[in-house]
């Protein structure tokens, strides 16, 4: 009996008998369009179409709201209405990417997966190439729980010591870990395939710096400068660009990491070392005012270096890391019939997804939140509008990507052995 292999939101199952996944169609705990593989197969395909299973029932009429007096549809209110202003909202965004709207995220698995106890053996598969495939993040949970214990270590040392030795140490952790964590929790989602732990180091260092060095090439060139109006939003097209340019030259070379989850990975190694290399120097440049206020006016001023720190290294999972994810998986998911890179920046598909990310950049830097909120209020409702929409993209990415990459799980490749040294 033939046994078959499913594909999932967090990598491939199986293998199962043809009886089983009919009763699990019925069921309805899988789709009936779900890509399945089977030895003998040359491709993955549709459940629906290898196997005979039941005529699905049609689809049920919309819901148009409670009826009115004269038996019309009424407005939609209360959950309903907010239902399906988020639908309209998120409507808007799938016509600029082109892509399907985002199924519902299993974040509980993530979080369980999170908390559970795995061994040394599956961190090390996860930096292994061609070995894993990408699945349920989990060791970016050890990332944050090991840095943050080193951070507050540093932190506490520095106070009770007084040894000014320890501060440098303190504020690379501070700088570095959240984006750090984030691009660990991307390279786990995606898988690592062709980009290995050279290549991620390659990206994250020489790619963060070149990528620093573009934006204030850019920033120079007379039309930077005819924008100038503009002021800190001229950063959104500038840096978006810069990243890019970085991504695209530091991995020119890389002709197995095509995909567009190898597109991902990569970006978010890019937007991983401008985050960090700019907030580096963000601090820097608070610790100097931080230094001449209290010399000109004799008071502490140093919860400065804390707001930066919050603003540039613990929003970072919204805008650098996940920007430059999105624009490079964005131009990676055209290289399937590309004729080189600019031929493919001239195709919808990339340029209305970056033409967004830009204006998020753009509306990030931008000295208005949200109107009716005002204060800090309507600055962390703006925040949280462009976090929402650039990690929907980004998972809208993945998934495209995943459809598009999937291949049988290799049958020469040992199960994880149980052991004892769990993380």
């Amino acid at each position: 009996m033939k046994q078959y292999y499913i594909t999932e939101s967090d990598g491939q199952s199986g293998p199962y008998s043809e009886d089983e996944l009919k009763e699990s169609v019925e069921q309805k705990k899988i789709a009936r369009n779900i890509y399945c593989w089977a030895e003998g197969m040359e491709e993955w395909k549709p459940l629906n179409e290898v196997l005979d299973l039941p005529s699905a029932p049609p689809p049920p009429p919309k819901y148009q709201g409670p009826l009115k007096s004269d038996g019309e549809p009424g407005p939609l209110t209360g959950a309903d209405a907010n239902v399906s202003l988020k639908r309209k909202f998120f409507d808007q965004i799938d016509k600029i990417t082109e892509l399907p709207p985002l199924k519902p995220v299993p974040w509980k698995r993530v979080i369980d997966s999170a908390f559970s106890k795995h061994s040394e053996v599956e961190a090390d598969a996860i930096f292994t190439p061609n070995v894993y495939h990408g699945g349920t993040p989990w060791f970016f949970s050890r990332i944050l729980l090991w840095g943050g214990l080193a951070g507050a270590l540093m932190l506490w040392g520095l106070y009770q010591f007084e040894n000014l030795k320890l501060f440098p140490g303190y504020l690379f952790i501070a700088c570095s870990l959240i984006p750090s964590a984030t691009y660990i929790f991307i390279l786990e989602l995606c898988g690592t395939r062709a980009i290995t732990p050279y290549r991620i180091v390659k990206l994250v260092i020489l790619g963060g710096v070149a990528s620093l060095i573009f934006t204030l090439l850019l920033h120079r060139t007379d039309v930077a400068n005819s924008f100038g109006f503009l002021g800190a939003s001229l950063s959104g097209p500038i840096e978006e660009s810069a990243k890019l340019l970085a991504a695209i030259i530091v991995s020119r070379k890389w002709i197995n990491a095509s995909s567009t989850r190898d597109g991902l990975v990569i970006g978010a190694g890019i937007g991983v070392g401008f985050a960090i290399f700019e907030t580096a120097g963000y601090v820097y440049e608070a610790l100097l005012t931080v230094i001449e206020v209290s010399y000109a006016y004799g008071y502490d001023a140093s919860e400065h270096i804390g707001s930066v720190i919050l603003q540039r290294a613990i929003f970072s999972p919204l805008c650098h890391v996940a920007w430059t994810s999105i624009t490079v998986g964005a131009l990676w998911r055209c290289r399937e019939s590309s004729n080189g890179f600019l031929d493919d920046i001239k195709k919808p598909k990339f340029y209305k997804i970056f033409i967004l990310i830009v204006g998020l950049h753009m509306f990030w830097n931008a000295s208005f939140g949200i109107p009716l909120l005002g204060g800090t209020l309507g600055h962390l409702g703006k925040i949280a509008i462009i976090g929402i929409i650039g990690w929907y993209v980004l998972l809208q990415l993945f998934l495209d990507g995943k459809a598009q990459s999937d291949e049988p799980i290799p049958q020469n490749v040992p199960d994880v052995p149980a052991e004892n040294d769990s993380l």
